[in-house]
Parts: structure tokens; C-alpha cells; sequence
């Protein structure tokens, strides 16, 4: 138990073996009493964490703690290790950017002397730890953000060339008049019996009456575009 500017901590110590519904039933009790959880695992320090190390601490600290933080403390209680997880939702316009983010690992990993673990806003921290915390979240979140203005000039860009595009498909529709001697590229030759506006739409449908009698309704800008209709001179 820990009493600190009149607020009251209370210390879990919890192994690979500790199961989750004990974890579960002291953040409770804590809960109940107005008491403050603190939560350090006896483990394996490594860079990357894997479940079968801290299985149940693992999973339930980014989880369920409400900084989603892991401090591990090896058996020999001589190196203390604090991973926190990025909760952050790298997503824009329905892309989810995180894995092309840079720095696009979702946990930070931080060691340090059991000297330097200290209490700070209502956690157990290292010192140094959040210097180092936030300014990877900076450089993530720059990156991000850069994405999301070259995604936006993108499609800024790809509005205007389907403007471009359209203005001049629309020059050439024009060229097109009823009687006129037309070559389609699967269907032969043929006349243009009638040119309408398409409904809901600035296209045109024409109508093309082939050497074989049979007549047929296209989408002339969409003829034009795939190069598939050319006049006959």
C-alpha cells in the first residue's frame, strides 16, 4: 500500500502464472474502496513481449489498464522494463494507415534501474520514459499526418484530371450528329439513328444502327474513353 498526496495505491504483483480473473477481482476491490491499482509483473524482459512469457498480465495490462501499460521486473530485481501500447486509430477517409506509418510498431518499449521507477499522475512510470514516449508518438503522428495531406492532394488531383477528362470527352461527343457513318471496334460499321441526353447524367446514349439491321444503345462518353467508336470520314 502506497499514501501519496492523500490518495491511496495498492501495489499488485502478479506472475505469468497469475490468472486473469484474480487480476480482475483486485482492480475490482480497488474499485470498490476508492483505491488506486498499480500493476508490476515478475517476468521476462524483452523488447518485443510475447504471451507465453506474461501471458495473462500481458493481455490484460494493454487491455484493460486504463494506460495500457506493461512494467516488468526480472527475477533478479536488478532491470525494470516498461512497454506502453499505441491505441491510437491510424485511420483516414477508411484506410487504415497504421503499417505504413513510420515507426509503425504499436508498442514502445523502455528499460531502465529499478532506481529510476517512480509514481507519476496516478501510475507507475520510469523516469525518462515519457520524454521518450511522446516524442515517438510526435514523429508517428507527423508521419500520419503527412499521409493524410498527400491523400487529400491525391484525390484533389485525380478530381481535376476526371474534369480535364470529362471536358474533353464531352468536346468530342459533340462532334457526333444522327446520320452520321460510324466504326465500333467489336460491332463494324454502322449509323447513328439518335443521340439523347442520358438521365441524371452530362453523358449522352446513342444509338447506332449496324450493317446487319440490328440497332444497339451505348454510352458515347464511355465509347469514346475506351477508344471503341471513331467517325468515318
Amino acid at each position: 500500500m502506497i499514501v501519496s498526496n492523500l490518495k491511496t495505491y495498492l501495489l499488485k504483483i502478479t506472475t505469468s502464472k497469475t490468472k486473469a480473473q484474480e487480476t480482475y477481482n483486485f482492480d475490482e476491490a480497488c474499485r470498490n474502496n476508492e483505491f488506486i491499482p498499480l500493476s508490476i509483473t515478475i517476468g521476462k524482459i524483452s523488447e518485443k513481449q510475447f504471451e507465453r512469457h506474461n501471458y495473462h498480465a500481458m493481455r490484460f495490462q494493454f487491455n484493460h489498464n486504463e494506460n495500457n501499460t506493461l512494467i516488468i521486473i526480472n527475477e533478479e530485481a536488478n532491470e525494470i522494463s516498461i512497454t506502453k501500447e499505441d491505441t491510437f486509430e491510424y485511420i483516414y477517409k477508411g484506410r487504415n494507415l497504421q503499417n505504413r506509418v513510420n515507426y509503425d510498431v504499436h508498442n514502445l518499449y523502455f528499460s531502465s534501474n529499478i532506481e529510476d521507477l517512480e509514481l507519476y499522475n496516478n501510475e507507475l512510470t520510469l523516469k525518462g520514459f515519457y520524454d521518450e514516449y511522446n516524442n515517438w508518438m510526435l514523429l508517428k503522428l507527423k508521419d500520419y499526418d503527412k499521409m493524410i495531406k498527400d491523400i487529400d492532394e491525391y484525390e484533389r488531383k485525380c478530381k481535376l484530371n476526371q474534369i480535364e477528362v470529362s471536358k474533353i470527352l464531352s468536346q468530342k461527343a459533340e462532334k457526333y450528329k444522327i446520320g452520321m457513318k460510324v466504326n465500333h471496334n467489336n460491332r463494324g460499321n454502322g449509323i447513328v439513328v439518335n443521340i439523347k441526353n442520358k438521365p441524371n447524367s452530362s453523358n449522352h446514349l446513342i444509338d447506332i444502327e449496324f450493317e446487319n439491321k440490328s440497332t444497339n444503345q451505348f454510352e458515347l462518353e464511355v465509347l469514346l474513353k475506351n477508344n471503341s467508336i471513331n467517325i468515318i470520314e
